[in-house]
């Protein structure tokens, strides 16, 4: 951990992650275990360099936040987060969620926009995958899905482009 962690302390990385749970890639309770256990030395590299956690929870978003709340894990980010049973437990510890090109069809995606306070929102591609169409997915997509929060949000683009870049340079302590 000691090699990551001086890697950490170049003002170039803004953020430890992803990591977390993926419940897909490991099937096994052992891997399971496992990859608790490395999340959470993570979540101390995090709070020990002071820099912020983008969790992957692929499979495993109730067993991520469990680790998260009882590691006392305070700037979080939750990449491509589609746990609808679980917003109220994002929100409730001031946490973000990502929003991806998924938004444009997927009801549950809507709902988490819909619920989720625009404060906490940051824009993502997850790209290359996820691209609108079967074509590959692009950087430029956030733009699209901006379309979406703001038709979601029943607000303007503007103001989703504006909030969402905002809360992206305060999450991860970015100078402009």
């Amino acid at each position: 951990m000691g090699k990551i962690l001086s890697f950490l302390k170049d003002p170039r990385v803004v953020g430890v992650g992803e990591t977390g749970l993926d419940f897909k890639a490991a099937e096994t309770e052992g891997l399971r275990k496992r990859q608790a256990e490395l999340f959470k030395k993570f979540i101390d590299v995090a709070e020990e360099s002071k820099k912020p956690l983008v969790i992957h929870a692929r499979g495993a978003f109730k067993e991520a936040i469990d680790v998260l709340e009882s590691n006392g894990a305070n700037k979080v980010v939750m990449h491509f987060f589609s746990a609808r049973d679980q917003l109220r437990r994002v929100i409730n510890n001031n946490w973000y969620v990502t929003v991806n090109t998924t938004v444009y069809g997927s009801k549950k995606m809507k709902k988490i926009v819909r619920d989720m306070p625009i404060e906490r929102i940051l824009q993502e591609t997850d790209a290359p995958w996820l691209g609108l169409e079967g074509r590959r997915n692009e950087p430029i997509a956030v733009k699209g899905g901006a379309e979406k929060i703001a038709e979601v949000k029943k607000c303007s683009f503007s103001e989703v482009w504006d909030k969402c870049g905002k809360n992206a340079v305060e999450f991860f302590g970015l100078a402009l």
